[in-house]
């Protein structure tokens, strides 16, 4: 069995030369899996910004649904996960595409190993801004608000937000917070629940090291590293898309 596990694609509507190139990344590395994927794990932010409508999609996004429901007709079981960027699913990737959308963190056994799987946005601990930020957003009320105005309303000011986030900087300790505070929390889920493997993303770096009882990994991102995890005859290994060979072991 091959289970392949990616995150934080941000791919977006609103497009400039490199966000072009990385939808074509994308949708290239996607064509791989077809009938070689058993499962594979979308954890967050696989859009830089989702707005669910009951009758609308957004229409630049249409060659990626286009290729995931082929994936899908191809035999591979797709599991999504909502991240920070993309979380307002509703009906239409189930119903018309057969992807699965798993609101909440995806516990599973997989050849025999445990896996707990999440974007990991809500264990960070050093972003109180963010955690509210994160509370507010997820509010139905606030979805259904949303979805009332025209789209291109509510897709211009998810643009405004999307931009303001990826302009803030982090500072470098904040940042060695935020990936040691995913670190430690997958260590802990490990401890507690007796997990194989404990599996974030979010932070955008590419990780795989070992835990006292278990492994954590993360698997990168799509925007400086092109990384995604494999799992497969029990081994996981982290791998970069258009560039050979295993980044580590």
């Amino acid at each position: 069995m091959k289970t392949v596990i990616i995150s934080d694609t941000h791919l977006k509507f609103y497009e400039n030369d490199e966000d072009i190139q990385r939808r074509q990344n994308v949708l290239a590395f996607l064509e791989t899996l077809k009938h070689k994927t058993d499962l594979l794990i979308i954890n967050g932010d696989f859009f830089d910004l989702w707005i669910a409508w009951k009758h609308v999609i957004i229409r630049e996004y249409f060659s990626i649904l286009i290729m995931l429901y082929e994936l899908v007709k191809s035999g591979t079981r797709i599991v999504m996960l909502p991240g920070n960027h993309d979380f307002w699913f509703n009906s239409f990737l189930q119903k018309s595409l057969g992807i699965e959308i798993c609101q909440s963190s995806f516990i599973s056994e997989i050849e025999g190993k445990s896996f707990f799987i999440d974007h990991g946005d809500r264990y960070t601990r050093n972003d109180l801004r963010y955690h509210i930020y994160r509370f507010f957003i997820r509010n139905r009320l606030i979805q259904s608000i949303s979805a009332a105005f025209h789209p291109d309303f509510s897709l211009g000011i998810g643009i405004k937000l999307s931009r303001s986030s990826r302009k803030r900087r982090i500072p470098h300790k904040k940042r060695e917070m935020l990936i040691m505070g995913l670190r430690t929390a997958a260590e802990n889920l490990i401890t507690k629940n007796n997990y194989d493997y404990v599996i974030f993303g979010h932070s955008h770096i590419p990780t795989l090291e070992k835990c006292t009882n278990g492994i954590y990994a993360n698997s990168g991102d799509w925007i400086s590293h092109s990384t995604y995890l494999v799992f497969e005859h029990g081994e996981l290994t982290i791998n970069e898309y258009k560039i050979e060979g295993v980044l580590h072991e």
